[in-house]
């Protein structure tokens, strides 16, 4: 460790190894390698359809929360997240609540902040491994979205973008007051194109205006969505722009990571702050293995394991491979047939222990 008053500490320091190799490895989700494996080690059906998975084409930035309350120098407090204390984590995640990329922050000052602003430097290098010009289209909140970034997005990485903005950051472009839209009613809506930058910025009338601005959308299609009434109380229909409902539908991957790393955490409490990170590491593997599992079976038209099992299997997986089971004594185990379960009781062992060359032979007595 190099000591905190000199050039060049690194407050993760402990992790570091870990954490680079991890960052590594989520930029190879989608690993060509996985035509090399021995073909006796896959079942057949998986064995023809193996292909490369590429990186899916809508795709969100948010911020996620590694819970911890115990001390530590980088420790972050958000009101807004089921845990407010912990170690925040600058996440870019697919649709399907595939983890692509990650960044941890660990403090004011660790990062050198160019003149775009804080928010705009997290984006760009949470998309620096992201193919450029595919036509892959981003979601981020009103902390990361500025005019700049839209438009550099755009031209330097081809890549088309979305994001509620804070009125400040508009460069002062003129909409219709909150009090006029107001008196519209909801679902009033007002637009500004900005010729030099080609970004469009919508101000739509909800329970309160908001704002929102993009690259390749705007408010035409209009389409209709269910607002609750207080006056009538019931459910009414209210205009919505496009760049909202495009908004609303793609902005919750890294939320949706969040709810599958809560369904099964590795919930070992520890006052290591290193530990915590090591076991959300874990979790968020084993989490982008079941999804690209539950893709794949999806492509192949197989019925797939639930998150449960599936983290179960892997893990009776690391405790047998390799090892000569002892004799069994007693009654013996039932099998179970349906492969869904969520007993340990099935009679199919898990592929890497029945291809482990361990302990397979026929038994002669």
């Amino acid at each position: 460790m190099i000591p905190k008053a000199e050039v060049g500490h690194d407050k993760l320091f402990k992790i570091r190894r870990l954490y680079d190799a991890f960052r590594e490895n989520l930029k190879k989700i989608d690993p060509e390698e996985i035509q090399s494996i021995d073909k006796q080690m896959i079942p057949f059906l998986f064995r023809e359809n193996l292909k490369k998975i590429d990186p899916e084409e809508i795709q969100s930035i948010d911020k996620q929360m590694i819970p911890f309350k115990g001390r530590i120098g980088f420790r972050q407090y958000l009101k807004d997240k089921p845990h407010s204390w912990g170690v925040k984590v600058f996440t870019r995640a697919g649709i399907s609540g595939i983890v692509y990329y990650i960044e941890i922050y660990t403090g004011k000052g660790a990062v050198e902040i160019s003149e775009l602003g804080q928010g705009t430097d997290v984006v760009l290098r949470l998309v620096e491994n992201l193919p450029r010009f595919m036509n892959f289209k981003l979601f981020f909140d009103n902390f990361y979205t500025g005019i700049d970034l839209i438009h550099n997005l755009r031209v330097e990485y081809g890549i088309e973008s979305c994001g509620t903005i804070r009125s400040n950051r508009m460069r002062g472009a003129v909409l219709d007051t909150d009090a006029n839209m107001k008196k519209k009613g909801r679902g009033s809506v007002d637009f500004h194109f900005e010729r030099h930058s080609e970004v469009s910025i919508v101000k739509w009338y909800d329970n309160k205006p908001v704002h929102l601005t993009s690259s390749y959308c705007a408010v035409t299609p209009i389409d209709k969505c269910q607002r609750w009434d207080d006056t009538t109380r019931k459910y009414v229909e209210v205009d919505r722009p496009r760049i909202v409902g495009d908004y609303n539908k793609s902005m919750g991957g890294v939320d949706l990571a969040d709810m599958f790393l809560e369904l099964y955490r590795t919930d070992i409490r520890s006052n290591k702050w290193y530990m915590r990170i090591v076991y959300h590491f874990f979790d968020m593997a084993v989490n982008n293995a079941w999804l690209i599992h539950r893709r794949q079976c999806q492509q192949i038209n197989v019925q797939q394991m639930s998150l449960l099992y599936f983290k179960m299997d892997i893990a009776r997986g690391l405790v047998l491979t390799g090892v000569s089971p002892s004799p069994r004594v007693g009654r013996p185990f039932l099998s179970v047939t349906k492969r869904n379960t969520t007993t340990l009781r099935d009679g199919m062992p898990s592929e890497s222990v029945r291809f482990d060359q361990t302990s397979h032979f026929p038994d002669t007595t």
